[in-house]
């Protein structure tokens, strides 16, 4: 198995734009208001206990994967040119 196009810069960023927008189309359709189920504090049907749910994972994933995703493509960039400098340039 080829690891190079496993971590790539490239990948990082897709995968933050992928979750990004589909938290934003999300919040758009009004997801937000399902998250009370999770509280209890509302009585829904089904379909709207898995609104909630979906939405609850899409924040943290926007909250806590995305910043992550990104911190972590610039690094990899970063550490990339310094292996490129160090490896050519001697």
């Amino acid at each position: 198995m080829n690891n190079s196009k496993a971590l790539s810069c490239k990948r990082f960023v897709f995968y933050a734009i992928t979750l990004s927008v589909l938290f934003t189309c999300t919040h758009m359709l009004g997801f937000r208001e399902y998250t009370s189920v999770l509280s209890g504090t509302a009585s829904f049907n089904a379909w709207s206990q898995y609104c909630g749910v979906l939405y609850l994972l899409l924040y943290l994933s926007f909250v806590v994967i995305i910043p992550i995703l990104l911190i972590s493509s610039i690094f990899l960039a970063a550490f990339k040119r310094l292996l490129n400098f160090l490896i050519y340039e001697r």
